[in-house]
């Protein structure tokens, strides 16, 4: 029998936002895992800078996990790009490195659809299956059109009695709609810079801290 999967849901969190969060809890849920890790990266490859500076980002994170004890943080990819680490910020090279950490353990890596359906322009993509489980999600009436390998993936690949979360260590990849926040990082950083509060889409306790460091509104609704 095989130990207790991870869950593993990956982002910049620039910031973290109610829709991250609820994509983690209902995906836990509905796999059954009871440990969901958010997995911050100080700089993705292919990205602006972020607007929140490193600290601040974790500081944000650990503010928002104090109100969801279900999840955590998984700082292996973050220790591994602000040391330095050759080519550490690419998803392949951090499923490695959970992989070498938690040998015994599936692994189950969590994306929207968005970004699944690039999954063929991923540095080593076709090494992804055999170092862990992919969950592609979506919510309900926000489908993404998925064709070519990401496509193929999900047919290939589909669980199975003998390739499933639950009995191997890799290897699956299927599609869970789960209820989240319609919101996005993007909306949140551009209420932000309009000098306004995104009331709402975040946990109270991240929304007073960004109040803090990067705005002084006179009204959410002004």
């Amino acid at each position: 029998m095989l130990a207790d999967p991870i869950g593993i849901l990956g982002g910049t969190f620039d910031p973290i936002h109610n829709g991250h969060l609820e994509i983690a809890v209902d995906a836990a849920k509905q796999l059954g895992i009871a440990d969901m890790r958010l997995m911050p990266n100080p700089m993705p490859p292919h990205r602006d800078e972020p607007l929140l500076a490193p600290d601040d980002r974790i500081q944000a994170l650990n503010l928002a996990l104090g109100s969801y004890p279900s999840l955590s943080l998984e700082m292996s990819e973050w220790n591994a790009v602000t040391q330095g680490e050759a080519n550490s910020g690419y998803t392949v090279e951090s499923m490695r490195r959970l992989r070498a950490l938690y040998p015994d353990r599936p692994i189950v890596f969590v994306l929207g659809d968005d970004a699944y359906e690039h999954i063929a322009s991923w540095k080593e993509y076709s090494a992804l299956p055999a170092l862990c489980h992919m969950v592609v999600v979506s919510r309900p009436g926000y489908q993404q059109a998925i064709d070519g390998v990401a496509a193929e993936w999900l047919d290939r690949y589909k669980p199975t009695p003998d390739l499933s979360i639950e009995t191997s260590l890799a290897g699956s990849v299927q599609h869970l709609l789960v209820t989240a926040v319609d919101v996005s990082a993007t909306q949140i950083r551009r209420i932000l810079g309009a000098g306004k509060l995104p009331e709402g889409l975040l946990p109270e306790a991240v929304l007073r801290f960004l109040e803090s460091k990067l705005c002084h509104p006179t009204s959410a609704q002004n």
